[in-house]
């Protein structure tokens, strides 16, 4: 693909809120986002080009393809989290980890839904449920698997239970 050869800069605009200077990406990164702003709007790469380009969060929203108001004001939540330092691989590493010992009780507390999970794995969680763990995963960031009183067992984010009263 010939767009992702192109390295020269394209501009991102300052940000006044934030008092972020304009900076810039390779071109074919803005190339990709254009095509999504494209199914909404008819501006050319050149005009948005000239104008001083996309701003942060709307290039963002793009690249997901979520370029509504909402995945807009996602994307600059999702980046102030990080320029405030409460990145979750951060806020991972200073409240959850060494990982929670195996055989804890815990209670489920409420969905985070900032945490995408497979349908299979939403479809065997219960909240307000008292469990135990029996397993974690950090692969791809830091999960439990809670044993239920039923013997069921749900997949759960750190940040969807609580270690119940009496634990070590």
């Amino acid at each position: 693909m010939k767009d992702v050869d192109d390295i020269q800069p394209f501009p991102i605009q300052s940000e006044t809120r934030d008092r972020l200077p304009p900076c810039s990406v390779p071109e074919w990164l803005a190339k990709l986002a254009h095509r999504e702003y494209a199914k909404r709007h008819r501006q050319e790469f050149a005009t948005i080009k000239k104008r001083g380009g996309f701003s942060r969060a709307e290039l963002v929203a793009l690249i997901r393809g979520d370029y509504t108001t909402n995945g807009i004001a996602q994307a600059q939540a999702d980046m102030d989290e990080i320029k405030e330092g409460k990145s979750k691989m951060e806020d991972e590493k200073k409240h959850t980890w060494p990982p929670i010992s195996h055989g804890t009780k815990v209670i489920t507390t409420e969905v985070n839904p900032k945490i995408e999970w497979t349908k299979e794995a939403l479809s065997n969680r219960q909240w307000g449920a008292k469990g135990i763990i029996v397993m974690h995963h950090d692969s791809h960031g830091l999960y439990y698997e809670i044993q239920h009183e039923d013997g069921t067992i749900g997949c759960y984010d750190p940040s969807e239970f609580q270690i119940e009263a009496g634990n070590k």
